[in-house]
């Protein structure tokens, strides 16, 4: 498969709403590993440079293991986002590998890297859909970047529902940041600037809201539904080896965020 269908399956996936039967792991709180490359020698910097083929083999190991993983690459950073289940064995490859640069390169064990929790990893994100900046040094990342990383990863069956719900709002701050202010319009004043990245700020605080206010109604739903073990014939209580039953739960969940990288078009009043 080359890159540009990888790529447009990748997209393809994005805009279906989460399986219904995934619903339990939209749950997830979202984790994200960071590797601040800013200030490090352009020589440091290439170790640090992951190719696009050890990127899609890094999510595709980790779709191999039911686990979730967005390779994201900026100017200034390096990072690996995940959830708090499956950041374990989703990054152990990453460690490995980064382990084996270190040992090459010894200068490079002195690199800062942060796991940010939820909200905090959410935000980051966000930011860099903003090109906005923050404590943590963050790259100008272009919102078909943050795209690109998503539909590789949906493509290599390692986007996940928490992932997708996550980066289909961050899609939405980079179209509501371009739309609503003047970041991007070259030449702007500074002071003018100013307001606009305050404006820039106050969306990205809204989307992260919003985002969390559906993963707690998600929440609120899945906790009305009948225990797994309810479910399970009482047959299947004899001791025997464990495993694990996927159930089709078929209980009305309301969609998560629709938008991908098209701006909704506002319905005309008759």
């Amino acid at each position: 498969m080359t890159r540009e269908s990888q790529i447009g399956q990748g997209l393809l996936t994005l805009s279906l709403s989460p399986d219904r039967e995934n619903v339990n792991q939209a749950l997830e709180q979202v984790h994200v590993f960071f590797v601040d490359t800013d200030g490090l020698p352009e020589r440091a910097k290439e170790a640090f440079t992951f190719t696009l083929d050890q990127q899609l083999d890094l999510m595709a190991a980790a779709a191999e293991r039911g686990c979730s993983l967005v390779v994201l690459s900026t100017d200034h950073s390096l990072e690996f986002y995940t959830t708090d289940r499956d950041r374990c064995v989703a990054l152990r490859p990453v460690m490995q590998a980064l382990a084996n640069r270190v040992r090459l390169m010894s200068s490079l064990g002195r690199t800062r890297t942060l796991q940010l929790f939820g909200p905090a990893a959410a935000r980051t994100l966000f930011n860099h859909a903003a090109s906005l900046r923050s404590p943590i040094p963050l790259g100008r990342t272009s919102a078909s970047s943050i795209h690109r990383a998503a539909a590789f990863s949906a493509a290599n069956a390692a986007l996940g529902p928490t992932l997708a719900s996550l980066f289909r709002a961050a899609a939405n701050v980079a179209r509501r940041v371009r739309q609503e202010t003047s970041l991007d319009v070259r030449n702007v004043g500074e002071s003018i600037r100013e307001v606009e990245t305050f404006a820039a700020g106050r969306i990205v605080e809204e989307e992260l809201a919003i985002w969390q206010a559906q993963e707690a109604e998600i929440q609120s739903a899945t906790n009305d539904l009948p225990e797994s073990a309810n479910l399970v014939s009482p047959s299947f209580s004899s001791p025997e080896p464990v495993s694990e039953v996927r159930l089709r739960i078929g209980t009305s969940i309301k969609p998560r965020i629709s938008y991908i990288l098209e701006p909704k078009t506002a319905s005309s009043s008759q």
